[in-house]
């Protein structure tokens, strides 16, 4: 019964999906409009949008654009991701004010239909897609004549994450054109050609646009504490970003970096060298994480002020497992701990994408707790030994460290626009 109920559905999508290409085939695409699907995951769970934009590529890049696109006019449509912030969206954009650029907000709800049919119709519409996820968005009913740039969503690989094509979202999708992937290095865009089923001819050097708000930050220290609303004022920043164990061991506020009983130690660590931690859970987890009692503990929770790319700039290490976010947080050249406590287990459940992973880790590596409040202190106190390690691991993941990602994509966008005038 439930072979026939697939058959069917895929019958069914078949179907619907060449019915959509026939109809797009005779609605016009206009030359210089761009339908833009930020991170939804991202943006949904964070309060990510187009004025608390940082932690996404796509919205980064349109900020940018609004500052400073000088060309032929644009039709954007834009996913937003939240009914309420509408009013406020549009008023940022006005205040922002760029001829050059027409912004149109369309609501992503799947469980409108009026929505859907509005997102479609701006699909077809529209000769220029820009995704922040090639993982996820293909567009099965996307024409030879439009053009699918992703900008991405994470530097390279950590984990062994490749596209699940028999998950059934992805129905055929490694036979989907992407024309173009943006990508921070050569080894970044050969990781995610294999990982994606994007041929690596496909991908470009350019960097992320989010990216440069690590270089370049919207927001001073001084500013993103004021709104931590901390009692106090503090010496050093450790941001704590644990990934997600998919129900194993699930973190309490006894054991916020997996160790029981080092609530109370880890916090008399922090007071002496007035310093914080800053955890960021991952968003299957937010609703279950527990930062305890105590002011050197701090729980990231989603707000529309700020978002994790805010903070990176002024951390002064990052404590992290098996994110992605560690090359990201590379570009600060910062030092860096990795909790290693379950990697034996992680290994077997996930996999990495380097073997040994440790060779790809430019920082201290920690299975207990004895380890770990060694290191930290060793941060605390400025001891920084691998820098060099660092330096050679940053080459490889990111062919730019500069502030540039957003310009150098206007520049490739420029020359996309010139070329099917």
């Amino acid at each position: 019964m439930k072979m026939i109920k697939r058959k069917v559905i895929n019958i069914f999508h078949t179907v619907f999906t060449k019915a959509i290409k026939f109809v797009s085939f005779f609605i016009p695409k206009k030359q210089n409009t761009i339908y833009c699907f930020p991170e939804w995951i991202t943006c949904l769970s964070n309060h990510v949008d187009i004025i608390n934009y940082t932690a996404d590529n796509v919205l980064s890049f349109i900020n940018y654009l609004l500052r400073n696109y000088k060309g032929t006019k644009l039709t954007i449509y834009l996913f937003y991701f939240e009914f309420n912030r509408i009013d406020d969206c549009i008023n940022y954009v006005n205040l922002l004010k760029n001829d050059k650029l027409q912004i149109h907000f369309v609501l992503y709800d799947k469980n409108n239909l009026k929505s859907r049919l509005t997102q479609l119709f701006c699909f077809l519409k529209s000769k220029y897609i820009f995704t922040s996820n090639v993982l996820e968005k293909r567009f099965p009913y996307k024409l030879k004549k439009q053009i699918y740039i992703s900008l991405n969503y994470y530097a390279a690989g950590f984990k062994a994450d490749t596209l699940d094509i028999n998950y059934p979202n992805n129905r055929n999708i490694s036979k989907l054109p992407v024309e173009y992937v943006i990508s921070t290095s050569l080894l970044a865009s050969q990781m995610l050609s294999t990982a994606t089923n994007v041929p690596v001819e496909n991908f470009r050097t350019l960097g992320f646009a989010r990216n440069d708000n690590i270089i370049n930050p919207r927001f001073s220290k001084k500013q993103l504490t004021d709104m931590l609303n901390l009692p106090f004022k503090i010496n050093k920043i450790i941001i704590h970003t644990p990934t997600h164990r998919m129900g194993h061991n699930i973190s309490t506020k006894k054991d916020v970096i997996n160790y029981k009983n080092s609530f109370e130690a880890l916090c008399t660590i922090l007071n002496k060298y007035n310093a914080i931690l800053i955890i960021v859970p991952h968003p299957s987890e937010q609703l279950i994480m527990d930062a305890g009692k105590n002011d050197r503990i701090v729980l990231y929770k989603p707000n529309y002020q700020y978002t994790l790319y805010d903070i990176l700039p002024h951390a002064d290490a990052l404590l992290t497992d098996y994110t992605t976010v560690y090359y990201d947080f590379l570009l600060t050249d910062r030092p860096v701990i990795f909790n290693f406590y379950d990697k034996d287990f992680y290994e077997k459940e996930r996999g990495f994408a380097f073997d040994p992973i440790e060779n790809i880790c430019a920082g201290s590596i920690v299975k207990n707790v004895e380890e770990l409040f060694n290191a930290i202190q060793q941060t605390l106190e400025g001891i920084d030994v691998h820098k060099q390690h660092r330096k050679f691991v940053t080459a490889l993941i990111h062919k730019y460290i500069d502030s540039k990602s957003s310009e150098r994509l206007l520049v490739f966008l420029n020359n996309k626009l010139k070329e099917t005038l």
